[in-house]
């Protein structure tokens, strides 16, 4: 994503050291942003949860299997998903944060 992170980026808040100050951010159009992608990502994070309870779920079929079988990617997906979704979570919330 282009623009994860954007509350680190985009906010300014007040510097005193710097004379004269520069103007500080005056919307919360980018930690909103954070805030939605966070949402998101959370989402995407839950869909990697069950994922994984759905690949562990699944027993071995008692016969060969012949058609549909499953490949046993949807677990090795469902941890990606998790990492991924956990990383952006922690990431835009915490941009969030600090842009609010």
């Amino acid at each position: 994503m282009t623009n994860s992170g954007c509350s680190f980026i985009f906010t300014k808040g007040p510097e005193p050291e710097v004379h004269p100050a520069p103007p500080c951010t005056t919307t919360n159009d980018a930690p909103a942003m954070d805030t939605i992608l966070a949402v998101l990502s959370l989402g995407l994070l839950g869909l990697g949860m069950a994922a994984v309870v759905d690949g562990s779920a699944k027993s071995a079929p008692p016969t060969p299997c012949v058609d549909n079988c499953e490949s046993g990617l949807e677990g090795a997906a469902g941890v990606l998903g998790m990492a991924v979704g956990a990383a952006l979570v922690a990431l835009f919330t915490t941009s969030a944060v600090v842009g609010y």
